[in-house]
Order: structure tokens, then sequence, then C-alpha cells
């Protein structure tokens, strides 16, 4: 937003420094695809604010290797209901612990990630 009211304004500055902000999320991302998360629950979280950081440095999903796999861990982290469910007993292991069920909070990050990637239609194909 701040780039379309002002342009001009310490162009190559900013620019440098959303570079540098997309490959530190690059950088951060595991070979899974995911973000580990360290506030909520933990690698769902963690990969909306990934793909987010990514979206708004200009990346797509036609042109981001990374946003690619990111959509392709949510996708296999999908329940059979169609929700999201993570436990947060993954932020203690480390490593994504599946709930017994769907959460609301899971489910609504894991679809919005979904949607700033523009890939809703593989949730909607891979759920049926």
């Amino acid at each position: 937003m701040f780039k379309e009211l002002y342009p001009g304004y310490r162009k190559e500055e900013i620019a440098k420094c959303v570079k540098n902000a997309s490959k530190f999320i690059e950088d951060k991302q595991r070979k899974d695809g995911s973000w580990f998360g360290t506030w909520g629950i933990c690698f769902t979280y963690g990969t909306f604010f990934g793909v987010k950081g990514l979206i708004a440095s200009g990346r797509t999903y036609e042109n981001s290797t990374s946003l690619r796999k990111a959509c392709n861990f949510l996708l296999s982290k999908q329940l059979s209901t169609g929700g999201w469910g993570e436990t947060y007993l993954s932020c203690e292991s480390e490593a994504y612990v599946e709930a017994t069920g769907p959460h609301a909070v899971n489910t609504a990050l894991a679809m919005l990630a979904l949607i700033y990637a523009g890939q809703v239609y593989l949730f909607l194909v891979h759920s049926s």
C-alpha cells in the first residue's frame, strides 16, 4: 500500500529491504514447505505468515517455489473432514502433530494462506 501511495520514495532502499526480507523468509522455510511458528499453534500458524510475507514481497504461486511448497505442505495436512487440526504439541516437539479433529483457527489460517497464494481451487479439488 505504501508503495502505491509513494512510488518514488526511497525506492532503491525499500526494494533492497523487501528483497532481504523475502530472502530471510525463504531461508527460514523448512524442507517440507512449512515455517515453525513460535507463538500460535505452530506450523499452520507459521506457514500462514510465511505465505503472507512472500505475497507482500511480490511473490506469486507461479514464480515462487517457496509458495508452491507451502501450499503443498498445507494440503498434505488437510484432514479427511476438509479442515485442518494441529495440536500445541507441535510447539514442544518442533514436529507437526495432528489433532484428533479439525480446529476452526487452523482451518482458517490454512484456507487464508491458500487464498492469498491464489490456490483456493487446490483446496476444493483436494477436499472433494
